[in-house]
């Protein structure tokens, strides 16, 4: 059983908690100091006791030291954008398909059963709304578990906007010049770098860094 400290040491320990009460948090994680003084059996659980309520504060949404805050609108701005280009390409393919059907040059019954007798620019069009299931979906899943797990940090951000932009890029060459190279390059770089987010991602989850 631990020895309780002197009445000198308990009226120190008070005057000091009480000065800092005035800063102390409030709600849930508020934490009542003179009973804390009173109740402690050394000076050594008081600071244990401390060290408590900075985890709690932690667990409650204040980051760490050192690191920088992500809310959620942050996090999920990125998706935003992604979402807004996938919108973007499907609008374009009714537009364009509408448009060659209204001038005759696609007949019906050229594409009635799935049959790929679209013009060029529509084509491509639609080539490059389809590539949005592809990549993009390991990317929603990579937010999807890094944020309600508490693992969308700045580099997991920062990543999410250079992958948004390399999307944008393969989207532009995709739907105009179509050249395969260029095309090629932009896609990989995106690769590269959702490869990148699910490595670290895995590696702060599983190691707990």
């Amino acid at each position: 059983m631990p020895c309780r400290p002197s009445a000198d040491w308990a009226k120190r320990l008070d005057r000091i908690f009480m000065a800092v009460s005035r800063l102390r948090p409030r709600g849930r994680n508020r934490f009542n100091y003179r009973r804390l003084v009173a109740r402690a059996g050394t000076p050594v659980q008081v600071v244990h006791c401390q060290r408590q309520e900075t985890r709690l504060m932690t667990i409650g949404g204040n980051s760490p030291p050192g690191k920088v805050p992500m809310s959620v609108q942050m996090v999920l701005l990125p998706i935003f954008v992604q979402v807004a280009l996938t919108f973007a390409l499907l609008i374009g393919m009714v537009v364009a398909r509408r448009k060659t059907l209204v001038s005759g040059e696609t007949q019906i019954r050229d594409i009635a059963l799935g049959e790929p007798n679209w013009p060029k620019g529509a084509t491509q069009i639609a080539n490059c709304y389809r590539n949005q299931f592809e990549l993009p979906v390991l990317f929603y899943v990579l937010i999807a578990l890094a944020l309600p797990l508490r693992r969308a940090d700045l580099f997991i951000v920062l990543m999410s906007w250079v992958f948004v932009v390399t999307r944008f890029a393969h989207a532009g060459v995709f739907v105009s010049s179509n050249d395969l190279g260029r095309r090629s390059t932009v896609w990989l770089a995106s690769a590269l770098v959702l490869l990148a987010m699910w490595v670290y991602f895995a590696l702060k989850l599983l190691l707990l860094i």
